[in-house]
């Protein structure tokens, strides 16, 4: 059972007590507020034959980058004070799904400062071809230079999909930035965000276009606007800029 705050508790943090951050701690728990002490747990495993990547995770940052190897290697890291994140990986008809997720649920910030930090981040590099389908509650999530119909999705973080050759796009996140950037002509850009700014950059072309902001402003630069053509981009957020660019082939 998760313990409450305590005036005890919020006395001593009064008291300066600082920051419980082991000398071994991940980077993405330094500067964690606990009155606990914090662990890391790394992994690394390589999988064979896979062509698509399901991700679920319940907290940490999510990266998947093109690599020249045939095989596909995962890297985590977990941070935690409690009992250690579950993780799960498993490969079934080509299709490797890694979960991760902590054994409490997440506890608001008054709490959190008793139990401290739970959150594992994954690297994820693979050949090009692969097709990800990675989501977050809370985390960044990046995909470069990737080949396959990429799906990203979070509900608290940036996300990213740089160098991308992906026919289809599909991003977002109800708290940060959107950025897309393509070096190929995709079928379908989707990037819808709640709050933050959204980018879209693509090669010259003709697309339906379909974008809004409810508190920012829209441009676009060199793209050919079609409601007919085949080629679709929809980028929309409810507060910050969205910004489509249609760049030249050298």
């Amino acid at each position: 059972m998760r313990a409450l705050f305590t005036a005890a508790a919020a006395a001593a943090l009064m008291a300066g007590f600082a920051p419980a951050v082991g000398a071994d701690a991940g980077e993405s728990c330094r500067g964690s507020l606990t009155l606990q002490p914090i662990r890391t747990d790394e992994t690394t495993r390589q999988f064979a034959g896979v062509g698509a990547i399901i991700v679920r995770n319940e907290s940490g940052d999510v990266a998947i980058d093109r690599s020249t190897a045939a095989k596909t290697t995962v890297a985590t890291e977990a941070c935690f004070s409690g009992p250690r994140p579950a993780l799960s990986q498993t490969v079934r008809s080509g299709v490797l799904t890694i979960s991760a997720s902590c054994p409490r649920p997440l506890a608001p910030l008054s709490i959190s400062v008793l139990e401290g930090p739970c959150r594992r981040d994954i690297q994820i590099n693979a050949p090009a071809a692969i097709s990800p389908d990675l989501r977050t509650n809370v985390g960044d999530l990046s995909a470069e230079g990737i080949g396959g119909a990429t799906v990203l999705r979070t509900a608290a973080g940036d996300v990213s999909a740089r160098r991308s050759r992906a026919r289809s796009i599909r991003i977002s996140s109800l708290a940060g930035s959107l950025d897309v950037g393509s070096q190929s002509k995709p079928r379908l850009i989707e990037a819808n965000g709640g709050a933050g700014k959204v980018s879209v950059t693509v090669p010259v072309d003709r697309y339906a276009v379909q974008a809004s902001s409810s508190a920012g402003v829209v441009r676009s630069t060199g793209l050919t606007s079609d409601p007919s053509a085949a080629r679709k981009i929809e980028a929309t957020t409810q507060s910050g800029d969205v910004t489509l660019t249609g760049l030249k082939g050298p």
